[in-house]
């Protein structure tokens, strides 16, 4: 900290907390906005803001009017992807994104990322309204364009600036007349008041450059990202959620479920290597190949159960046994592991409904980093629940990052070897 010579602010959420009043206020203008300019049914007009249904950190696929949470290799997670208030069915999360739920990089930056506390609003609004068409288009044979009513919704929701990207110059606000000079300024004086600008115009004017800045703020994409990327700023996330998610994991109920989980992984790794020794069928296996994903587990949150896999339909042990998971397992075999994965995936349901019911917490999506957090490690230096909790450190203090991931091979008691 004590390298930094200013710190800036965004403002909203960031400086100034709301209440969710706010977010019902911003839902029933957009509401109205539609309903009155842009067409939108009156049966639109009943829907209220829903509090407890989104999170931050969801992205829009307009194309099919779904909202998405994505984990850091950029898939969709498995339970998490709604039309309207409904979760998506198995057959539509094919149809959408594959059998593999993963989104290439070309349909990625196409989605719309919804990483602020505004966006609340802009979630249930797109949910409610999908609600509503999707009932018209069933009952009434009214056809409609998801993307285009995602484009309204979006439309009828204020953007913010793009004010790391332009070169806009500041303009000194005259408080006598009540408005901004007509010319731009240069340079900034101590005790005026400046509007406009861009993150330009202010390394221009003050010659400040990047690390000696830290910029605070709530909005990932339009407050982080580019400031890092663009101008190398130091960065901290506000992270309003932050500290509802501790309490979650502090609390027993979520350390009994932590602790069922971590039971059935192990148990699960040790039936398998048991399994495998014992298995002559399955041939001879080098002990250096390791796994990137949990122990006993594929790359989702503990993986697809083997039912799952099979796409069989119920606990015909015949179906299990068939499939790449199990072959070269007993029926027996197969269908222990298929019982316990089954208890795993029931566990992982119950513990990412303690932070939401449909979503999940915003910083994990099955098993992985939630595309949310791999961006705030990514981009961020610091992140923390409010401002004010800067006021416990010393201006020097030095914050120390945690050390990247390990590999699986690395021994347990490794930090590194950079």
């Amino acid at each position: 900290m004590g390298e930094v010579k200013v710190v800036g602010f965004d403002l909203d959420y960031t400086l100034v907390p709301y209440t969710v009043e706010l977010q019902s206020l911003i839902y029933n203008l957009a509401r109205d906005i539609l309903t009155s300019a842009y067409g939108f049914p009156s049966d639109f007009k009943a829907c209220t803001f829903d509090p407890q249904f989104a999170i931050r950190g969801l992205s829009v696929d307009a194309r099919f009017g779904v909202l998405i949470k994505l984990n850091h290799l950029q898939r969709v997670g498995h339970r998490y992807a709604y039309k309207g208030k409904r979760p998506i069915t198995g057959t539509e999360m094919e149809e959408f994104y594959g059998t593999s739920r993963h989104l290439p990089y070309n349909d990625l930056i196409q989605l719309r990322a919804l990483n602020d506390m505004f966006s609340l609003a802009e979630a249930c609004l797109i949910a409610d309204a999908m609600e509503i068409f999707e009932h018209r288009k069933k009952h009434k044979g009214e056809l409609y364009s998801p993307s285009a009513l995602i484009d309204d919704i979006q439309a009828a929701v204020r953007e913010k600036p793009d004010w790391f990207k332009t070169k806009k110059p500041f303009r000194m606000w005259n408080i006598a007349d009540n408005r901004p000079s007509i010319t731009p300024v240069g340079q900034l004086s101590k005790g005026q008041v400046y509007v406009g600008g861009s993150c330009a115009a202010l390394e221009r004017a003050t010659g400040w450059k990047g690390r000696d800045v830290l910029f605070i703020g709530d909005n990932l994409r339009a407050d982080l990202v580019d400031a890092r990327r663009w101008h190398g700023w130091k960065t901290a996330c506000i992270i309003n959620e932050l500290d509802r998610e501790i309490d979650v994991q502090d609390s027993p109920w979520f350390h009994e479920l932590h602790f069922l989980r971590s039971t059935l992984r192990q148990i699960l790794g040790d039936l398998q290597l048991a399994m495998h020794h014992q298995s002559a069928s399955r041939g001879t296996m080098s002990s250096a190949i390791k796994s990137t994903t949990p122990t006993g587990s594929t790359d989702d949150e503990d993986g697809a159960t083997v039912q799952d896999i099979a796409g069989a339909t119920g606990p015909d042990t015949s179906a299990i046994a068939e499939t790449p998971i199990t072959r070269g397992y007993s029926a027996e075999d197969a269908e222990l592991l298929h019982s316990l994965e089954t208890e795993l995936q029931r566990v992982n349901v119950e513990l990412s409904s303690l932070f939401n019911r449909q979503f999940g917490s915003i910083f994990r999506t099955d098993g992985h980093p939630s595309l949310f957090a791999f961006a705030v490690r990514r981009y961020a230096d610091l992140y923390l629940s409010e401002v004010c909790d800067l006021m416990y450190y010393n201006p020097n203090h030095r914050f120390y990052p945690q050390h990247a991931l390990h590999m699986a091979h690395d021994p347990v008691y490794s930090d590194g070897f950079d």
